[in-house]
């Protein structure tokens, strides 16, 4: 809570906080940071695809030959099937376009 004074007041921000000020008596509940970043992590794990080793989620590099604005070539391996997320370079009619895709550090082999 913050004091009002003269119809005006004063606050203070750490990094990063963010403060809502209303006088709606009746909100609704808001999340905390923790609570959000538990919903993003939990849409991100269902994202992940089983033998998709290249799964953004873990630390892959995507490098391309260029790419649009909110294209990047990361995109490719983010798990997102449904053709809203792709990657597409920046350079229309000028080829070659590619993309390399690295950062398997260890595969475990399991025998049957």
């Amino acid at each position: 809570k913050v004091k009002v004074r003269d119809k005006s007041f004063t606050d203070k921000f750490n990094g990063y906080d963010v403060h809502i000020y209303t006088t709606a008596r009746d909100l609704p509940p808001f999340k905390n940071v923790k609570e959000i970043t538990q919903r993003i992590q939990k849409a991100r794990a269902a994202l992940r695809k089983e033998g998709n080793l290249a799964f953004e989620g873990e630390g892959t590099i995507a490098q391309a030959s260029s790419h649009s604005h909110w294209r990047y070539p990361l995109l490719v391996c983010d798990g997102v099937t449904n053709g809203k997320s792709f990657w597409q370079d920046n350079t229309r009619d000028k080829f070659p376009d590619w993309g390399r895709y690295s950062k398997i550090y260890e595969i475990e082999v399991y025998e049957k």
